[in-house]
């Protein structure tokens, strides 16, 4: 499924899919660190979810690199640019729901899932035209 395609409509279909099978994993992953630091651990959980980001950051970075995106550019500046930009992303996530907030009357739920799917695509155009397919 992720090969190098000379089709590219075919490749970026497929780095696509994988991207949000990532994200499906990645929040999985997620919920099950920070619930089982918590809860079995007894670590609170504030640290948990912290704990939780920082994985599903790293894992993130790891199969987009080598699966999705199978890049073998500079990993160290790939990996700087990809943590600073997930910060960035969450950043923008929340001040795009504070905003909504703010200013449109549509129910939370339904300006998370508008939020978050709109963000989904442009942090895949992201990763895929500046972090991991980058030309100098």
């Amino acid at each position: 499924m992720f090969t190098r395609r000379s089709d590219g409509f075919s490749k970026t279909f497929d780095q696509l899919t994988g991207f949000g099978l990532l994200g499906v994993f990645s929040f999985g992953l997620n919920i099950f660190i920070t619930i089982s630091l918590h809860e079995i651990l007894h670590v609170p959980v504030r640290i948990a979810y912290a704990c939780g980001l920082l994985t599903i950051i790293l894992t993130n970075f790891y199969f987009s690199r080598r699966i999705i995106f199978q890049s073998s550019a500079n990993i160290w500046r790939q990996l700087v640019i990809f943590i600073a930009s997930s910060f960035m992303f969450r950043g923008l996530e929340y001040g795009a729901f504070l905003f909504q907030e703010a200013t449109i009357d549509i129910e939370y739920i339904l300006a998370i899932l508008l939020i978050h799917g709109t963000s989904f695509f442009i942090k895949f155009f992201y990763y895929k035209l500046f972090v991991f397919e980058y030309r100098k």
